[in-house]
């Protein structure tokens, strides 16, 4: 019995705490906006000016993320951070579309001919044309998640492609040698030593399965600019041509 009237004596405490605390937040407040009243207008206009200042410049500054993560860009240290400590759920799809970045860099470091590198694009687009469809095609994913996935493979097609660009501009791809070179040094290698049989070259790019980047980002942008809330899409609408950017398929005037 004592021990049940301990219980209920130490909640009425707790609860009393909680009624201090709300009253004494409840009066931190009041002084706060007696403060706010009592100050000079100028004053009063220049801190306000602060306080909107500091939001635009958040603002801008998850924009520009925003359009980086878009575009296929890296973000720097001080971005990932805001972005850890303002967009939790951001930061770790941001951590995701890197790791798929890094490994397809060190793919295409394995290449040992310029054709082993188009596959690997061809091969990697082709699974993500598979993804976009059957994402799009998904009538159980609701029309929000749907969306939130056909960005995130948008961005991981971008930042893939950025890779890809890079490396065909490093000396490493430009001495990587031709099928065709390649399957002549593997020929005199074995006649050299006397073995009639020959390596395998890779296996080509499955036709069905192939697709190229811009190939994607049309799957895609076309999806994200179907059916589409109103103002929303005009970050894949290219003004230059009056159609989404890259697909060429509609008029300025379905906006």
């Amino acid at each position: 019995m004592l021990t049940i009237f301990g219980k209920v004596q130490k909640e009425l405490q707790v609860s009393g705490r909680n009624r201090q605390d709300l009253k004494k937040e409840e009066r931190e407040e009041q002084a706060q906006q007696k403060r706010l009243a009592d100050m000079d207008p100028l004053v009063r206009q220049l801190k306000q000016y602060r306080e909107d200042a500091e939001q635009m410049r958040k603002s801008n500054q998850m924009a520009s993320i925003d359009t980086k993560l878009k575009s296929g860009g890296q973000l720097t240290p001080e971005e990932q951070e805001y972005l850890k400590q303002n967009k939790p759920d951001a930061y770790r799809e941001y951590q995701e579309i890197k790791q798929e970045r890094e490994a397809y860099r060190r793919q295409l470091k394995s290449c040992k001919t310029k054709e082993d590198v188009e596959k690997l694009k061809l091969n990697k687009m082709g699974n993500f044309m598979a993804e976009a469809k059957k994402t799009a095609n998904n009538s159980v994913i609701p029309k929000d998640k749907k969306k939130a996935l056909m960005e995130k493979l948008l961005k991981k097609t971008m930042g893939l492609q950025e890779e890809h660009i890079a490396f065909t501009k490093t000396a490493q791809y430009q001495n990587l040698p031709d099928e065709e070179e390649a399957t002549e040094k593997v020929k005199e290698k074995a006649k050299s030593s006397g073995n009639k049989k020959t390596e395998e070259i890779r296996a080509s790019a499955d036709p069905a399965k192939a697709a190229d980047f811009e190939d994607v980002e049309d799957e895609i942008k076309d999806f994200l600019t179907t059916d589409r809330p109103r103002g929303y899409g005009l970050e894949y609408f290219d003004t230059d041509t009056g159609s989404r950017k890259d697909a060429g398929k509609d008029t300025i005037g379905d906006f």
